[in-house]
């Protein structure tokens, strides 16, 4: 779908829009220094202007979003996770390969690779590609919402970042050809790979962030124990899980001997999270010979106690490992933030109020990692692993001492979403 010629005193008119909205959101930082009367009335009159700046392009996001899933592809938040509520059944004979650095330090160079341009990647000609040599065989791009090359990816981007447009307006910033979360699939061959690799946040990628900002939780559809998961990446994954279940099966069909690796950086950790449990729960991954390996690296929370419960034990009762490699004091996996004492937030959204924050009285909203933590050490300044319980390491850092600086740099290698 491609959106209708504008004029340009129509162009103008939008940019002033945009403008508005851009310092309409900006002014957000200073509702922490009014009065709860005041800063209610601003939310409530920013959250007014936003909806309706928003409400004249929200046919062309709905009819984007609607066509891009596979036929048949739910468009609710569905896993189907085991029962994570009781203590999980005694584990099974390990079928995970044991925690391996080398393979985690060259799978976060792939990460790092991913965060460059769609073009780079896909002629792997990006300034991080050498990193990975000799350069996969094949190299295929998904995009949830629209596909690189695409070009309604353009119009999907007009219409869903306000705020990123006018950044790029106002940076002369090249306009962007993917959609706010990228999925990679990969051969290595001298690895004997099938990776799927799930891309982070880039620095003026404002689609991605406006995703990330989806913090409200949502049920999961499958779940037993009152699962809930961050929307935004629920609704990233449920757009483009179709064509990664059928971009790795027929590669593996290709490459029968390879092993599948699952991986993700940041808030594409949180996507292979999701990946790994679905896959997990449905035999997807028992299936496979060899086993596959499972890494996310600097992963924010993606649910809530319950789905993190459930998620570990699906895997457990098979096998499988999901390691969770944490960078010394790195501050992102300590959001969304796990305090009980946030004021209760809601969101106005089309389909009703949805949880942005955990509410004091709603234990079950509290956020909470799955997976095993693997904590490069701050005494090693990050070059040595610990696997760590869940809440100690990474997880017991108090707040003052978390560093985003630490979140930019694994095993050496830069994870920026620049300098590519």
């Amino acid at each position: 779908m491609i959106s209708p010629p504008h004029s340009p005193r129509t162009l103008h008119v939008c940019r002033r829009r945009h403008l508005l909205l851009f310092v309409s959101a900006a002014s957000v930082s200073l509702v922490s220094l009014i009065g709860a009367p005041c800063r209610q009335a601003l939310l409530d009159s920013l959250d007014s202007v936003v909806w309706s700046l928003k409400a004249a392009t929200e046919w062309r996001v709905r009819a984007l979003l609607d066509s891009e899933p596979l036929a048949g592809d739910p468009r609710t938040i569905s896993l189907p996770l085991d029962d994570g509520c009781h203590a999980p059944a005694s584990r099974p004979a390990e079928v995970s390969p044991p925690l391996n650095l080398t393979a985690a330090k060259l799978l976060m160079q792939l990460n790092a690779v991913l965060l460059c341009s769609v073009g780079g990647i896909q002629t792997w000609s990006c300034g991080r590609c050498d990193a990975v040599a000799p350069p996969p065989l094949n190299t295929t791009l998904l995009a949830s919402s629209c596909n690189p090359g695409m070009p309604s990816c353009e119009a999907y981007w007009k219409a869903a970042s306000l705020v990123g447009e006018v950044a790029r307006f106002a940076t002369q910033a090249p306009p962007v050809e993917d959609g706010p979360e990228l999925a990679a699939l990969l051969v290595l061959p001298q690895e004997r790979w099938v990776v799927v690799a799930f891309r982070g946040t880039r620095d003026l990628d404002a689609g991605a962030w406006m995703t990330n900002f989806q913090t409200w939780q949502d049920d999961v559809a499958g779940g037993s124990c009152g699962e809930r998961v961050h929307h935004g990446w629920g609704e990233s994954w449920v757009q483009l899980r179709g064509r990664v279940r059928q971009g790795v099966e027929a590669l593996l069909a290709e490459h029968p001997t390879y092993r599948l690796v699952v991986t993700g950086h940041s808030c594409g950790a949180s996507l292979a999270t999701l990946m790994a449990a679905e896959w997990a729960a449905d035999g997807s991954l028992s299936a496979l010979s060899p086993p596959p390996l499972l890494y996310s690296f600097a992963s924010p929370r993606v649910g809530n106690a319950a789905f993190a419960a459930s998620v570990d034990a699906t895997l457990a009762r098979r096998g499988l490992t999901l390691w969770r490699v944490v960078n010394q004091r790195d501050s992102i996996p300590h959001v969304p933030p796990d305090v009980a004492s946030l004021t209760p937030l809601t969101h106005a959204h089309a389909r009703g109020a949805r949880r942005l924050a955990p509410e004091p009285h709603q234990p079950q909203s509290q956020w909470q990692h799955a997976g095993t933590q693997v904590w490069l050490t701050p005494d090693s300044g990050g070059t040595e692993a610990e696997v760590c319980a869940a809440g100690s390491c990474n997880d017991a850092v108090p707040g003052y001492r978390l560093s985003i600086l630490d979140h930019t740099t694994y095993f050496g290698v830069s994870s920026a979403g620049s300098n590519c």
